[in-house]
C-alpha cells in the first residue's frame, strides 16, 4: 500500500535506500513472526549498505535483515522482515552515520 512517505516531492516513487536517505525517511522494520518493530533512520542504513557493497534497491533490503529478537531467542530464525517507508521519527539507530564530507558529496552528486 503506497503512502505519501513512499514518494518524493515530485510524486516519484522512492525505490532506493539512497533516495530514502536523501529525503530523510525512516524505515519501519517489523518481524513477521513476533511483534518486534524497529524504526531506523535511512541514512545510517544506506551508509551500511554502501560500505558493504550491497544492493540498495528497496526490494532487496529485507533480504539482508533479520529479527534480532527471534535470532537470539532461537525461534525459527526469521529473515526478510517487512520494511516500510515512513515519516515518523526514528528510534535508536545501531549503525554509524557517514562522515560529513561523504554525506555532502552524495547530496552534491544528487543535486547536479
Amino acid at each position: 500500500m503506497a503512502t505519501r512517505a513512499d514518494f518524493t516531492h515530485t510524486d516519484r516513487r522512492i525505490t532506493t535506500l539512497m533516495e530514502c536517505a536523501l529525503y530523510r525517511r525512516t524505515l519501519r522494520v517489523s518481524c513477521k513472526k513476533c511483534p518486534n518493530v524497529r524504526m531506523w533512520d535511512a541514512v545510517p542504513i544506506w551508509w551500511l549498505f554502501e560500505k558493504k557493497g550491497w544492493c540498495g534497491f528497496l526490494r532487496e533490503v529485507p533480504q539482508r535483515l533479520f529479527c534480532s529478537h527471534c535470532w537470539t531467542e532461537r525461534y525459527e530464525r526469521v529473515r526478510t522482515p517487512l520494511v516500510m517507508i515512513t515519516n515518523e521519527p526514528p528510534g535508536e539507530t545501531p549503525y554509524p552515520y557517514p562522515g560529513e564530507r561523504e554525506w555532502k558529496r552524495v547530496v552534491s552528486r544528487y543535486r547536479s
